[in-house]
């Protein structure tokens, strides 16, 4: 369930945001997704294991209940597909979360000053209305 409210509440702001937004957005992305694994990969580190999120889709089928044009009702047969998340612990190589990390580490001064050239390419590109 939070992942739909997640993405409706994003895509909600992202129809808000200026196209100047949109484009510093979009060249950020890359370090906004290292940032989460380098913060994902401290986290492993530090409990000792990681954290395997499943998402698990069970199909009900059952009878709804319809109105008809004259007033009265039908039950007809409707399928529903309910969604599931679960969590477990997962053993990891420490030593390779330990080398992701300081590889993370090291890719990050580099995608920040890409990430600074592309939000002054959409400043130039969208200039901020007064």
């Amino acid at each position: 369930m939070r992942l739909p409210l997640a993405f409706l509440c994003l895509s909600t702001l992202a129809a808000c945001a200026t196209e100047r937004e949109r484009c510093v957005a979009r060249a950020s992305e890359d370090l906004r997704i290292v940032d989460r694994l380098i913060v994902e990969t401290e986290q492993t580190i530090d409990r000792g294991y990681a954290i395997e999120v499943d998402t698990i889709r069970v199909r009900r089928t059952g009878f709804c209940t319809e109105r008809l044009s004259n007033g009265g009702l039908v039950r007809l047969p409707c399928t529903d597909t309910d969604t599931y998340t679960t969590r477990r612990a997962v053993a990891v190589d420490l030593e390779a979360e330990r080398r992701k990390l300081e590889s993370l580490r090291e890719k990050r001064p580099e995608l920040v000053q890409r990430a600074q050239l592309g939000a002054a390419q959409c400043a130039a590109q969208f200039p901020e209305e007064s």
